[in-house]
C-alpha cells in the first residue's frame, strides 16, 4: 500500500442532498423560531421562548423524523446520506460540518460555491466569521 500522501484517489464520497444534509435540523429551526418573531431579544419572554425551542430541538435530535448529529450521538453515522463521484471535472472538495451549512441554509448569506471561495481566499478562520456574523444578525441563533 503506497503511503497516505501518494496514494491515488480515484472518487470522492459527499453527503447526497444538494451538498448537506440539513434541511431536517432547518424546518426544525425555523418551526421553532417562528414563537420568537417580534419578541426582544434579552426579554425574559424572549428566554422563555428560546429555552423552550432549544428543548424541542434537543427532542428531535438524533431521532428517527429528526436530524441527526454525529458529536452527540455516533449512531448517527448510520443515518449519513452518501453519494459519490469521480474526481475528474472537481476544482475543489472540503469537508466541513453542518454548523458551516447555515451560512447556506437558513442564513443565505452565500451558496456553496461561495463557502468554497470563502475557504480558497480567507481559509477556515473565515468560514467560521461568517457563520458567527450571520448569527449575530439572526438575534444569536438558537445554540
Amino acid at each position: 500500500m503506497e503511503p497516505p500522501d501518494r496514494m491515488r484517489i480515484s472518487s470522492v464520497r459527499f453527503p447526497a442532498q444538494s451538498y448537506c444534509s440539513t434541511e431536517p435540523e432547518v424546518t426544525a429551526r425555523r418551526e421553532c423560531s417562528v414563537p420568537r418573531d417580534g419578541v426582544a431579544p434579552g426579554t425574559p419572554e424572549y428566554e422563555r421562548v428560546r429555552a423552550s425551542c432549544v428543548s424541542v430541538l434537543r427532542a428531535r435530535r438524533n431521532q428517527p423524523g429528526g436530524y441527526w448529529i454525529a458529536k452527540d450521538d455516533p449512531r448517527a453515522a448510520r443515518q449519513a446520506l452518501t453519494g459519490s463521484r469521480p474526481l475528474a471535472g472537481l476544482s475543489a472538495v472540503a469537508l466541513l460540518s453542518n454548523g458551516v451549512g447555515r451560512i447556506v441554509s437558513p442564513y443565505g448569506q452565500t451558496d456553496w460555491p461561495g463557502v468554497l471561495e470563502l475557504l480558497r481566499v480567507g481559509g477556515p478562520a473565515q468560514v467560521i466569521a461568517r457563520v458567527r456574523q450571520a448569527e449575530a444578525q439572526s438575534g444569536g441563533g438558537v445554540r
